[in-house]
């Protein structure tokens, strides 16, 4: 019986083994050829930053991801896991501050979500369908347009997409596509409506991203005089052309917009903000 245990204990251990083998085999130690693979295959990717005295790395490299539900979900990726230290130029590019750190990236390389810290099964999975959940998005948004390059609906969604993983020149041109191509709908439906609309309001929300001050307030005023259709939205677009006029130097429509946003915005950040732009212009005054 005694030597039955034994056994069994050195073949669970061998299976265990073996399984901690195969499972780091699935992580690639090489981001140039992940990106590559990620690219080709149109995948997301999942970069594993760890440092080898840390021992919440350990756990989930141990615990975490040898689970077969976190399994099944990293099997969709392509997944890479690196020593922070010896990147610093990683650590630098993706800002991590400590480990463990998982960084995830679309499949054109670009960042899409990271988390920070030792994450359980519960967790970590919640977190990954959500990154597929965004990556099936993504690969729609791409098929839609390939079949209808024009649509106002797709551009939208491909402009919010590209906005936000910081590709503001594409961004741009979806949301210019879908509020040029609009007018041209003999038969709108509301999707077109809506995606529209708010393709005018982002469209100028990237100009001034872009510092293109004197572009942002003309789009501005351009969904002002055809877009609003709610007073809410019709006060914030008059706070962002003020702060845009602030920008430009052009103190007088800056004040009349900031005035005009101060007596109906709620409480808080932009409000508070649409009265110190107030108060430096008085005080220029």
């Amino acid at each position: 019986m005694y030597v039955k245990t034994v056994v069994a204990i050195i073949v669970g251990c061998l299976a265990l083994s073996s399984f901690d083998l195969a499972a780091r085999q699935l992580w690639s130690n090489s981001l140039e050829n992940s990106l590559k693979q990620a690219a080709s295959a149109n995948k997301p990717l999942i970069i594993d930053i760890y440092a080898s005295w840390c021992m919440y790395c350990r756990r989930m490299q141990s615990e975490v991801y040898p689970d077969p539900a976190i399994q099944k979900l990293t099997n969709q990726f392509i997944r890479v896991r690196l020593n922070g230290e010896k990147h610093p130029d990683l650590m630098t590019r993706y800002t991590v501050r400590g480990f463990p750190t998982m960084i995830f990236l679309n499949s054109r390389g670009l960042l899409i979500g990271r988390l920070s810290g030792y994450q359980n099964a519960g967790r970590l999975s919640k977190y990954l369908n959500e990154m597929l959940n965004q990556a099936r998005e993504n690969k729609k948004i791409l098929e839609q347009l390939k079949g209808d390059p024009w649509s106002v609906y797709w551009n939208y969604k491909a402009g919010l997409e590209q906005y936000r993983t910081g590709e503001l020149s594409a961004a741009r041109l979806h949301f210019k596509r879908a509020q040029d191509r609009f007018p041209l709908l003999k038969e709108p439906k509301e999707a077109d409506i809506q995606a529209a609309y708010d393709s005018s309001f982002n469209l100028a929300v990237v100009l001034m991203d872009q510092d293109e001050y004197k572009a942002a307030a003309e789009q501005w005023s351009y969904y002002l005089g055809c877009c609003v259709t709610e007073q809410k939205h019709r006060t914030y677009a008059r706070y962002y052309r003020g702060v845009t006029f602030y920008y430009m130097k052009d103190f007088q429509p800056a004040k009349a917009d900031l005035l005009y946003a101060v007596k109906r915005l709620p409480g808080g950040q932009d409000k508070t903000g649409a009265e110190k732009l107030l108060s430096l212009i008085e005080q220029g005054d």
